[in-house]
């Protein structure tokens, strides 16, 4: 064998475990009951069919790096974490010329990678198979015939699922085996199809499974953060040790620079803060698996949402309502190294280092990487019929283009299901027209028709904001020259800019004079400028964390003309530009009738 024989293998794994990926999930109830582990096997290894299918590689390693950067990028749950783990310690170990020995010895590297990469295993899953399946091909080691020795390798894995049932009692209960092992056993089979070039489906004896709701309390901690890191600050052994009292289910598999992390836990929040000072996010998703299961009995949704997190959206509104937010990039490099502190926020580490520029440098972002768009898209599509991105406007960024980009990167067919309208927003004003987006998605409104609501919807919205001392657009250097000198020139003589983002620019909207505080200024902005007289307008803030000028705003405004739907944290991306202390209002207004 070569490592064109693997790629074949493993476009064949990809092939089965698609073609059987609803009789998966049909006996998924362990560690969840949310009957995604079909999905979650599939697209895992649909990471390595795209990154692998209809190309050339030189040799084994060039064929190990794509397939598994494939693999990490998409792997979903447990059983794509695990999946992951077994693929890269055994293509890892294939030479180039492959004997049965060198096959062996591989896949007894992947039984071990399979196991590291989760830190509480369980008997009764997919790693009873995979050593299952190991044991049977330690014994092959003299015979050369590779498709004799996978038949014999299938039927010991078989035998080890059928004993999954035993191990475990929800088994037992539900006359089932355990979906993560049905769904190694496929790839298994996937691997011999593949060299047959027949069809030869296995099916698990059809036994009655008791309905997921059965089985609610089995779920320990109801949230599940799924993150792809690169750049890493840290090493594995550091990150199990911070993450492993957050909550269960951790697994993590790191492969080609990057890390995937798997968790389930009560505290998103705190793991997905935590998680980000590990390296460099290029994917995160947090997901309420009980709202997975409340949803099992319903047909998939007709739109699904993505929106970047210059949005600075409520991240209990986005799980909640399964949006898949799609990073930018922001490290700081110099601080962000010094495990002292890791546990302050991007606005206190700003002011602690303000004047120290030299010495620590500045926070850097950038746009969001087409990989996590992609990803982004993918994913929402295993769900959703179509999917609309809410992207910040092509006036301060560069999302949009890169989802455009990402888009061109899918299927003809999938590529019509991905709509991208240019909103004009960020931040707040982003926040607003998700709220819309999630109501006309609720109503069962069309694509189309969302799509047109929210072009419509977006014309009602003012975005506007100001810093809290203009003096920081200048401190990390990226305005200098005649701007830089006019913003010290304002900030000494305590002029206070008010700017308002346009669908062409941000312009300035009004100045004040003198030092009064951010919230007297706003109040009095929004009653000089907003009024209705049909019930008060929505607001959404965002501020760069300052609780209490937040808490003043909220005690001066008028309930009765002003009701504030989200306060958030303004998007580092946003605030790195802006500084602490800066505020940003997104108000619908009136529609002109």
């Amino acid at each position: 064998m070569n490592h064109q024989t693997i790629q074949k293998m493993l476009i064949g794994a990809y092939q089965k475990v698609s073609n059987k990926k609803e009789a998966i999930n049909a006996i998924n109830i362990f560690p969840v009951p949310d009957q995604d582990t079909g999905d979650n096997l599939a697209f895992t290894l649909q990471g390595i069919f795209d990154a692998t299918n209809k190309k050339t590689f030189i040799n084994m390693i060039d064929l190990k790096n794509a397939a598994i950067d494939g693999a990490i990028c998409n792997a979903s749950g447990n059983v794509g974490i695990i999946t992951t783990g077994f693929l890269n310690g055994f293509l890892s170990n294939l030479s180039d010329n492959i004997s049965t020995a060198n096959f062996v010895q591989a896949f007894n590297f992947g039984l071990s990678s399979a196991y590291n990469s989760i830190q509480n295993p369980k008997e009764g899953t997919i790693l009873d198979v995979i050593k299952g399946a190991n044991d049977s091909l330690s014994q092959e080691i003299d015979s050369s015939d590779i498709k004799k020795i996978l038949k014999n390798t299938i039927v010991s894995a078989k035998k080890a699922l059928d004993d999954t049932q035993l191990k475990m009692e929800l088994y037992k209960r539900a006359g089932t085996v355990d979906a993560g092992g049905y769904g190694f056993l496929l790839i298994l089979e996937g691997f011999l199809e593949s060299l047959n070039k027949k069809t030869n489906y296995h099916d698990t004896d059809k036994k009655p499974v008791i309905q997921t709701g059965s089985f609610f309390q089995i779920i320990s901690h109801r949230y599940e953060v799924i993150s792809l890191l690169e750049s890493l600050t840290t090493n594995k052994k550091t990150i199990i040790k911070q993450l492993i009292n957050y909550g269960d289910c951790l697994d993590i598999i790191e492969a080609n620079q990057k890390i995937k992390i798997h968790i389930h836990t009560d505290t998103p929040d705190n793991v997905v803060e935590l998680i980000s000072t590990f390296g460099s996010v290029v994917h995160m998703r947090t997901t309420d698996m009980t709202q997975q299961i409340d949803q099992i009995k319903n047909s998939k949704k007709s739109v699904g949402l993505v929106v970047d997190d210059a949005s600075g959206l409520d991240i209990d509104f986005a799980i909640k309502h399964d949006i898949v937010f799609v990073p930018f990039k922001t490290s700081w490099e110099k601080v962000d190294k010094k495990s002292s502190y890791k546990n302050l926020s991007i606005y206190q580490k700003m002011e602690l280092f303000k004047d120290k520029t030299e010495e620590y440098g500045w926070p850097k972002t950038s746009q969001p990487t087409l990989q996590s768009f992609y990803n982004s898209f993918k994913e929402q599509l295993q769900k959703y019929n179509y999917v609309i991105c809410i992207t910040a406007s092509t006036v301060i960024s560069g999302s949009y283009n890169s989802a455009i980009q990402a888009r061109s990167l899918l299927s003809n067919e999938d590529q019509k299901r991905i709509i991208i309208p240019d909103l004009k927003q960020f931040g707040p004003g982003q926040s607003l027209l998700t709220i819309k987006a999630v109501k006309l998605i609720e109503q069962e409104y069309t694509y189309k028709q969302i799509e047109k609501q929210l072009m419509s919807f977006t014309k009602n919205i003012d975005t506007f904001g100001t810093p809290k001392n203009i003096i920081w657009i200048t401190t990390g250097g990226r305005v200098n020259g005649t701007i830089a000198k006019i913003a010290h020139f304002f900030q000494k003589i305590k002029i206070r800019p008010m700017f308002l983002l346009t669908t062409k620019t941000i312009s300035l909207k009004k100045i004040y004079f003198g030092d009064k505080p951010l919230s007297t200024l706003f109040v009095h902005y929004l009653n000089q400028k907003y009024y209705s007289s049909n019930g008060p307008l929505k607001l959404v803030i965002q501020h760069g964390d300052d609780d209490l000028e937040l808490k003043k705003i909220k005690q001066m405004l008028d309930p009765n003309r002003f009701k504030i739907i989200q306060e958030t944290i303004l998007s580092p991306v946003i605030g790195i530009h802006t500084g602490p202390g800066t505020f940003i209002i997104g108000i619908l207004k009136p529609s002109k009738k």
